[in-house]
C-alpha cells in the first residue's frame, strides 16, 4: 500500500472544501489511511465538526484509541531529553521548534504539537508546511509498537 504523505492529504482536504484539518491529515498519516476515510472517523467516531479544529485532549484521546485498534500505543517524550539531543549539535538552543527538532534525531513516527497545529514528525522530517518554520513546539508523543 502506498504511503499517504501531507500532500496527498492536503489536496484531497482541499478538493472536499474542509478547513482546519491538521487533526485529520495526521490521523491519516498515523493510519495510513486516505484523508476521507479519517475525517470520517474524526467526524462519526470522535465529534469533529465540519470545518473546525478539535480540543488537543480529545484529539490525542482520537490517536491513542485509533493506534490501540492496530497494535500501537502514543508515547509522550520529555521536550527536556529532545533538546539535550539538539543541543549537542552546538546552537545552545533553548526552545525546541519544529524546525529544530531534527536534529535530535528521533526514531520511528512522532506527533508533535505546536500552538493550535499538530503535525506529523516522521525520519527526523516536519511533514507540512511546518518544515523549516520556527513554531514552538509544545509536546512531542513518539507511536510505538505493542
Amino acid at each position: 500500500m502506498k504511503k499517504v504523505d501531507y500532500k496527498l492529504c492536503s489536496s484531497q482536504m482541499e478538493d472536499c472544501g474542509d478547513t482546519n484539518g491538521c487533526t485529520v491529515i495526521a490521523l491519516a498519516q498515523l493510519l495510513n489511511i486516505d484523508y476521507h476515510a479519517a475525517n470520517k472517523i474524526a467526524i462519526n467516531e470522535y465529534g469533529r465538526d465540519w470545518k473546525r479544529g478539535m480540543y488537543t485532549g480529545t484529539m490525542l484521546h482520537m490517536y491513542k484509541m485509533e493506534l490501540a485498534k492496530v497494535g500501537k500505543k502514543l508515547v509522550r517524550l520529555s521536550r527536556k531529553n529532545i533538546l539535550a539531543k539538539v543541543d549537542r549539535h552546538n546552537y545552545r538552543v533553548k526552545t525546541l521548534t519544529s524546525n529544530n527538532i531534527k536534529m535530535a534525531n528521533i526514531e520511528g513516527r512522532c506527533v508533535v504539537l505546536t500552538r493550535g497545529h499538530v503535525a506529523i514528525l516522521e525520519n527526523n522530517q516536519m511533514s507540512d508546511w511546518t518544515l523549516n518554520r520556527a513554531t514552538h513546539v509544545k509536546a512531542v508523543y513518539q507511536v510505538q509498537g505493542v
